[in-house]
């Protein structure tokens, strides 16, 4: 009886820690990178997702553009922030750091939606990191 409970309590663990490891992390360190293909003519593409873990302003470590400028907003993804967006920012180009409007609620989820020119005619590979706070 012992050792059934001792293998439950370890199942128990390791599905917790599988569950967890999967799911969203909170913002206040810069994700790993990554690397997305942004399509042209006013094209849009998104970032993973983040757990916002306080108030304040989102960060971008832009990388790479393929020397295009673009535009980036974040998009407010669940609870009380779900469809609040930041206000856009212009012309971001890559080797630049960025502070972005990130007016979502605390403990909410957020992305980045990133939106190519309208004249700018094929897709941008974009390379970068991020966090929500």
């Amino acid at each position: 009886m012992v050792l059934e409970k001792k293998r439950l309590c370890i199942l128990t663990l390791s599905v917790s820690l599988l569950v967890m490891g999967s799911s969203v992390f909170a913002g206040t360190s810069w994700s790993s990178e990554e690397s997305k293909s942004l399509p042209g003519w006013n094209g849009s593409a998104y970032s993973s997702t983040q757990t916002k873990a306080d108030i304040g302003q989102a960060g971008l470590q832009m990388n790479a553009t393929e020397g295009y400028e673009i535009d980036v907003r974040t998009e407010g993804t669940s609870g009380n922030s779900n469809g609040v967006n930041g206000s856009w920012v212009r012309d971001v180009k890559g080797g630049n750091t960025y502070n972005l409007s990130a007016p979502q609620s605390k403990g909410d989820n957020l992305r980045l939606h990133f939106s190519s020119n309208l004249t700018t005619t094929k897709s941008t590979n974009i390379v970068y990191k991020w966090r929500s706070n």
